[in-house]
């Protein structure tokens, strides 16, 4: 059996914590439909997951899957402290378009259909079928 603290805050805040120590390394907090289904997990060592519906950040009526709204610039960031960072698009088909930030560079780089297609290079720099552009804009191949 789990035993859990439910600690509501003079501020208002709530926390939810296991007040036992075994195997406190991968605890979640769940929610479950009326049918017993796992809907949302929160977990503090796995994966955690929505299903269903769509999620909103600073906005109650999310108008897609994830819905990002706020003044002033917005930004999305991917970090990797230790290898690229990158954003995968996928449609119906198994191959990704990947917009990506190699490690190492503050290049930009686009694959797409398994290689790296265009390059933007950190000095401004544009390759097209080539990973070291010698102009502004360089084209390999026949334009």
């Amino acid at each position: 059996d789990r035993h859990w603290d439910f600690l509501v805050a003079t501020n208002g805040y709530l926390a939810i914590r296991p007040n036992n120590t075994i195997n406190t390394s991968n605890e979640y907090v769940t929610i479950r439909d009326g049918s017993n289904n796992e809907k949302i997990r929160l977990a503090t060592a796995d994966d955690s997951f929505f299903v269903g519906g769509n999620v909103g950040i600073g906005t109650a009526s999310p108008s897609t899957e994830l819905h990002i709204k706020g003044s002033g610039v917005q930004r999305v960031l991917v970090e990797s402290t230790d290898n690229q960072a990158g954003i995968a698009l996928r449609s119906d088909s198994t191959n990704d378009a990947i917009i990506y930030s190699p490690n190492g560079t503050d290049d930009l780089r686009f694959y797409l259909n398994a290689a790296d297609r265009v390059y933007f290079k950190s000095d401004g720099k544009v390759g097209i079928g080539t990973a070291s552009p010698s102009e502004n804009l360089h084209v390999s191949g026949n334009v």
